[in-house]
Parts: C-alpha cells; sequence; structure tokens
C-alpha cells in the first residue's frame, strides 16, 4: 500500500504497518462487496427482468454477425450495384410479425438504412434480391421453409444469457477474419453459426 519494502516474520506477514494491513484489509472487503452486489444483481435480473431485456443483447449480436458474413455486399433488397453507406441487419420475416425466427441468420440479410426503416423492409424487392443472389430455391426457403422448420420455439432467460455470449465470440472471430464471402459461402456460414449456438435445432419446441 505505501510502497515501502519490508522483510515479513513469517509467510502469513503481508503488510508492513497497521496502517496498510487496515488499507488492504478495506480493499479486499470492497472488492467482496462488489462481487456480491454483482451476483445479487445477476440473481435480480434472472428472476425479474422481463424477457426483452435478454433478447434485445442477443439480437443486437446476431444482426452484427449477419453484416459481418454479408461483408462489402450492397442492400439485399435495392439495386443490385447500390452501395451501402450504413449497414442494418434486416429481417425478412420482421420481428414484430415472427418472433420464433427472430435470431436465424437466413432471415437476416444486410440492408440500407431506407429500405430496413422507411419501407417497411421492402419484402418484394428482398425476395427478388434473394432470388438474384442466392437463387429460388434459397429464396424459398427463407420465405417459407424456415417458418415451417421452426414454427413456435421458446427460451429461457438463461438460454438467452448463454447464447449472447456465444454470439460476441463468433462476432469477434468474424470481425477479426474480416473476409468477403461468396454468395455459397455466406449460405453455408449462416448455418454454420446457427448450429453453433443451438437456437435452431430439429428438434420439438423447447420449454420455458
Amino acid at each position: 500500500m505505501c510502497g515501502a519494502g519490508f522483510v515479513p516474520r513469517n509467510s502469513f506477514q503481508t503488510w508492513c504497518s497497521h496502517d496498510c494491513g487496515f488499507q488492504i484489509a478495506s480493499k479486499k472487503e470492497e472488492v467482496r462487496k462488489k462481487k456480491k452486489a454483482a451476483v445479487d444483481r445477476k440473481v435480480w435480473e434472472m428472476t425479474n427482468e422481463k424477457m426483452a431485456f435478454f433478447e434485445k443483447p442477443l439480437e443486437t449480436e446476431i444482426n452484427a454477425i449477419a453484416r459481418l458474413i454479408d461483408n462489402k455486399c450492397n442492400c439485399i433488397s435495392c439495386e443490385p450495384n447500390t452501395p451501402i453507406k450504413k449497414i442494418f441487419g434486416g429481417h425478412f420475416r420482421s420481428v414484430g410479425s415472427n418472433k420464433t425466427i427472430r435470431y436465424n441468420l437466413h432471415n437476416i440479410h444486410s440492408q440500407c438504412y431506407s429500405c430496413n426503416g422507411n419501407k417497411g423492409g421492402k419484402p418484394i424487392e428482398y425476395e427478388d434480391g434473394l432470388k438474384r443472389i442466392y437463387g429460388d430455391e434459397y429464396a424459398e426457403y427463407v420465405k417459407y421453409g424456415l417458418i415451417n422448420e421452426f414454427k413456435e420455439l421458446h427460451w429461457t432467460r438463461q438460454q438467452l444469457v448463454d447464447w449472447t455470449k456465444e454470439a460476441r465470440k463468433i462476432r469477434s472471430e468474424l470481425e477479426k477474419e474480416d473476409k468477403v464471402y461468396t454468395p455459397k459461402q455466406r449460405m453455408e456460414l449462416r448455418t454454420k453459426v446457427n448450429d453453433r449456438l443451438k437456437i435452431y435445432v430439429h428438434c420439438p419446441a423447447q420449454s420455458t
């Protein structure tokens, strides 16, 4: 605490004076209280916070992953050669219309601000973009296959917390790679990340 050197009388002595000993003990107690407060806060959140408190951070990470997969791509629903100034994760099926597939990366592709917000997602143009870039079969899957395959899923707060942690790792990895992918690679990477997160598995609906 004071920076002065001293020779301890035994292996248990870690301070040179009562004043330093008191300061060390006070700091340890402060750290202990902060850790306890953090744990108590987490327990309170898991019990009392609404689901949206846990859902939104995951959506933020998933949208960021979608944008990284679509690195250097143009808006899915704009003119083919229009570069995006500010990229958004555009949902083909909006979160409001279908919450079940809100985190499925096949449902999220890069859009410009205008198409994503002011023009309501431009679903017709969005579908045309999917067909143009990925083919009719993939567009059909995004339009109908996803909602048929994952009709109703439910998740717990703890699952959302765990998925968000894993999504942050994936986002960090993609940011470091900073690659530009082909359309085929983008489809494959979306499936790979979905599988890694384990949100969308081929099984009956999860229980809350």
